[in-house]
């Protein structure tokens, strides 16, 4: 009669085990980066919103009156606008994931 499950085939229960933990620790890791990664986002998206739709008319205007030689001053204020709400949403975005970040 011949063994189907030779000794050097098997997996002791030990080695299941270790190999079941490792298999946990790895899915964990990719949740915890995922979740840092939707948060970065959210707050990215949060605060690049805030910033678009708050204040930055009077900020281009008052550049504007006192004479700034900028030449954000040339572009037209929409273009102005956007690109202030993605540079603060870029910024907070990496903020807030530097700061969420899986520690390994």
């Amino acid at each position: 009669m011949v063994c189907l499950f030779p000794p050097c085939c098997t997996r002791s229960d030990r080695a299941n085990q270790l190999q079941l933990r490792k298999s946990e620790l790895a899915e964990k890791n990719r949740g915890d980066r995922l979740e840092s990664t939707v948060q970065a986002i959210g707050v990215g998206l949060a605060a690049g919103g805030i910033a678009a739709s708050s204040g930055t008319d009077k900020l281009f205007e008052t550049l504007q009156q006192n004479h700034v030689p900028a030449p954000l001053i040339l572009w037209h204020p929409f273009l102005f606008s956007f690109l202030l709400s993605c540079a603060i949403a870029l910024g907070s975005a990496g903020i807030v994931w530097w700061r969420t970040r899986p520690k390994n």
